[in-house]
């Protein structure tokens, strides 16, 4: 049985064996339960942790002070995420910042609280992890599931690791990512509305995001040029829309 941290590096989590990744999920579902009372304990009476979707904001506007950053060297940021997809790297490589040990790992209980969010209101969603392609973002990381109905090829997945770490809660240290966790969960609540409709089809899928994306820019919270990258999931959208997968 594997035992040890909560979160890992993402290499880490790509150079796990099939049978690591397995005992990793093992354990990590299993501890599930003593993450979020740790959580509950660290927010004491500021958060209460009900599950519900608007304890999102509250849980955020509690941590966002408390985040602490240590600028990084190209040279750190090279060796950190060798192998990583592109893009991944030269926004570590523009931010030059990472959250603090304590930090990354506060922030990855809060992660496993939101996948709670999503799995407690849904009873269509549950934890597993990627298992493929191994190039995926999120190889090898639990995240949550059933977003998309399970007749169809493309099972869209919600990492909330990438979520939950400090520089998706907004556009700290230079990020552009400007969505709050509430926002983020309500994305993904129309996005699985919309898998499931009977008339879902990948032309749909393209103008919910291209809505989205316009909505953003007349909201400043998008440059122009600027493209938003859903974490965990866009990789596998273009190769779905790419094979034309659908129902």
């Amino acid at each position: 049985m594997f035992t040890g941290r909560i979160w890992l590096h993402e290499q880490e989590y790509r150079s796990m064996t099939p049978k690591a990744a397995k005992e990793y999920f093992t354990w990590f579902k299993e501890n599930i339960p003593n993450e979020l009372d740790f959580l509950q304990k660290m927010t004491s009476s500021s958060v209460v942790l009900d599950f519900t979707p608007e304890s999102l904001k509250v849980l955020e506007d509690w941590f966002i002070p408390m985040r602490k950053y240590v600028e990084l060297s190209e040279k750190q940021i090279l060796e950190d995420y060798a192998g990583a997809p592109e893009f991944i790297l030269q926004d570590a490589l523009q931010t030059r910042y990472a959250p603090t040990v304590g930090t990354a790992d506060l922030g990855a209980r809060i992660a496993i609280y939101f996948g709670e969010v999503f799995v407690r209101n849904d009873p269509d969603l549950y934890w597993d992890y990627v298992k493929k392609p191994k190039t995926d973002v999120s190889f090898n990381v639990p995240a949550i599931f059933g977003f998309s109905p399970p007749n169809m090829k493309y099972q869209d997945s919600a990492d909330t690791f990438k979520w939950g770490m400090p520089m998706y809660s907004d556009s700290a240290k230079g990020l552009n990512w400007k969505k709050t966790w509430y926002e983020l969960y309500q994305i993904r609540k129309n996005l699985k509305e919309l898998y499931w409709s009977p008339d879902y089809s990948i032309e749909k899928h393209m103008q919910y995001m291209d809505e989205w994306q316009e909505r953003d820019k007349k909201e400043g919270k998008l440059k122009e040029g600027e493209i938003i990258i859903m974490p965990g999931s866009m990789i596998r959208l273009n190769e779905a829309i790419t094979k034309r997968i659908n129902k």
